[in-house]
């Protein structure tokens, strides 16, 4: 036998192998209806600077099926952003955004809203 024969053989017993094979299972969709508006599950520390003042921390965590988000991120306004400015940035988020996604922006502009409070 040449080698081409061979070179064939192989071939097409891997291309019979990958055809006959068991098909991989597809994970599974996140579910969107499920979440907890809840901020971050550890309480930080307060943080100081180098003359050891208390810093405000601006950021807003929220968790989210089961992932942590920071609130001002999502809305894709910078940390500490107003709360008219993160009402602005909501409502374009809402009325682009796919409906999945609303309860998401909703959420994160609701632990906004309660951080301020």
């Amino acid at each position: 036998m040449g080698p081409y024969i061979i070179c064939a053989i192989v071939f097409f017993g891997l291309l019979l192998y990958m055809l006959a094979r068991p098909k991989t299972r597809r994970p599974n969709p996140l579910k969107l209806s499920t979440h907890k508006l809840r901020h971050s599950p550890v309480e930080s520390k307060p943080v100081t600077d180098s003359k050891g003042r208390t810093v405000k921390e601006l950021n807003v965590i929220f968790q989210y099926n089961g992932h942590d988000f920071d609130a001002y991120e999502a809305l894709g306004l910078p940390a500490g952003s107003s709360s008219e400015n993160a009402r602005i940035a909501f409502e374009n988020a809402k009325n682009h955004a796919d409906p999945g996604a609303r309860e998401f922006l909703e959420t994160a502009y609701q632990s906004i809203v309660k951080s301020r409070s």
